[in-house]
């Protein structure tokens, strides 16, 4: 498969990477002509031993359902393989099933998550 050319997008000039003091930074950026379209980040941390983590995933509502999110998302875990990076984790919104299925199908697991409790003052 081109990973450069997915789901009529073009990811050649989409990948972005950023040096910061803890972390690298991929940014995987899906065009459709001048249009940005979908976009996926992936956080190396410097640290060794550390998994590195897909913070964000996220197509613009009237591209959705074409395969940008597998592809940004590919993309990006590519450039941390060639990172080095042996293992990855990612995160999302357990009310949303789109991104749930499409994490299994790119074959992360569930494991026991972060419980957040919320007040309004």
């Amino acid at each position: 498969m081109d990973t450069n050319k997915c789901a009529g997008v073009d990811l050649r000039r989409g990948i972005v990477t950023e040096k910061t003091e803890l972390a690298l930074a991929v940014f995987a950026i899906a065009f459709h002509g001048s249009e940005i379209v979908g976009y996926s980040d992936l956080w190396i941390p410097r640290a060794e031993g550390q998994s590195a983590v897909i913070d964000y995933t996220g197509v613009l509502k009237e591209h959705r359902g074409k395969g940008i999110a597998f592809a940004v998302k590919l993309a990006a875990m590519l450039e941390g393989m060639r990172a080095g990076v042996k293992r990855i984790r990612t995160h999302n919104d357990p009310d949303n099933p789109v991104i749930l299925h499409l994490n299994k199908k790119m074959g992360f697991r569930d494991v026991p998550g972060l419980v957040i409790f919320k007040k309004t003052l």
